[in-house]
């Protein structure tokens, strides 16, 4: 596991705590979005378009690592 992980952050081209700082960040983005799905789930007037939001922010947060880092995959 300590050789996938440290293969998986040379090849990212992070350090343990800026890839720690972006994985968060985007899990916690899915985090709340998946929260307010299940709030809209049971009362459909709340969160109309945060789920949706969550994704394209994620996403947006992924791409633009990857322009970044010059195309590199997750």
């Amino acid at each position: 596991m300590i050789d996938t992980s440290r293969r998986h952050l040379r090849d990212t081209g992070e350090s343990y705590f800026e890839h720690l700082r972006f994985a968060s960040c985007v899990g916690a983005v899915a985090i709340r979005g998946g929260l307010a799905c299940f709030a809209h789930a049971l009362v459909p007037a709340l969160f109309t378009t945060a789920g949706s939001s969550a994704i394209r922010r994620a996403t947006a947060m992924i791409d633009e690592r990857r322009r970044e880092d010059g195309g590199l995959e997750e």
